[in-house]
């Protein structure tokens, strides 16, 4: 009798400390489900893009070279439109209002990719996309990192991106198959995509230093930084033949 009236006592302080902790982690927790289900969502509508864009393009009758220069200007593009919104968004502290209004142009500008027929059209789609792209996949490990929390950041933070190569999957496999013609899946994505907003809303907003007082100066930069960067260019230039002509060169093979 001792022990059952001594064991319901502990069980009973076990619970109420459970209580208490799990009111604590109630919000991390929620937090990483919210990301998670957003970066399945972006990288469902992101891998679809950048698997099928130059395979669309080869379908509307785009030769090879066109292609590369549509692309390659979208990189120009990207590299000065990601300065600008990180700069943006530590300045004015707007993390999550920019992933917001890139998520809803984004999903518009799928829906104007999936009727897009000629060079200029995709064109004018690759410098948006660079433009828009950033304000997502730029932005939202800064507020991952802030939803995350201290405890666990690494391996949290792995489990944020193993979501994503989920999404990735998705998107490069199965919408296709699902959706035979490649304007429909774009379509789909979109949607897909924006449902990502809902819970997007609840994701606290990430403390930032002021821009005005972090310069940047390349010429300051730590060595392994700057050879990062020039290992990252080649990387970048070598992209636009692997996600681009890779995919365009396999639906010849197909016939």
């Amino acid at each position: 009798l001792l022990l059952f009236i001594s064991g319901s006592c502990m069980i009973r302080q076990i619970s109420v400390a459970n209580c208490q902790v799990d009111s604590k982690l109630n919000q991390p927790m929620r937090n990483q489900w919210i990301l998670r289900f957003a970066i399945l969502t972006q990288l469902t509508a992101g891998g679809l893009l950048f698997t099928v864009e130059a395979v669309r393009m080869k379908d509307r009758g785009l030769g090879e070279a066109t292609i590369g220069l549509i692309l390659a200007s979208g990189s120009a593009v990207f590299i000065f439109s990601s300065l600008f919104w990180g700069r943006l968004a530590d300045r004015h502290h707007c993390h999550k209002k920019i992933v917001v209004y890139g998520t809803v142009g984004l999903a518009a500008l799928m829906l104007y990719f999936s009727f897009c027929t000629s060079a200029l059209q995709f064109l004018i789609y690759s410098v948006a996309r660079a433009t828009l792209i950033p304000m997502i996949m730029g932005i939202m490990p800064v507020l991952a990192v802030s939803a995350i929390g201290k405890n666990r950041q690494g391996s949290q933070f792995g489990n944020y991106r193993a979501f994503g190569s989920l999404g990735f999957i998705v998107g490069t496999m199965f919408l296709p198959l699902v959706f035979n013609d490649l304007g429909l899946a774009a379509q789909a994505a979109a949607l897909i995509l924006l449902s990502s907003l809902v819970p997007l809303r609840r994701l606290p907003e990430p403390e930032a230093e002021n821009a005005a007082s972090v310069p940047l100066r390349l010429s300051r930069l730590d060595p392994l930084i700057s050879l990062f960067l020039v290992a990252f260019f080649f990387i970048a230039a070598a992209e636009p033949a692997l996600a681009g002509f890779f995919f365009a060169y396999a639906r010849e093979l197909e016939g």
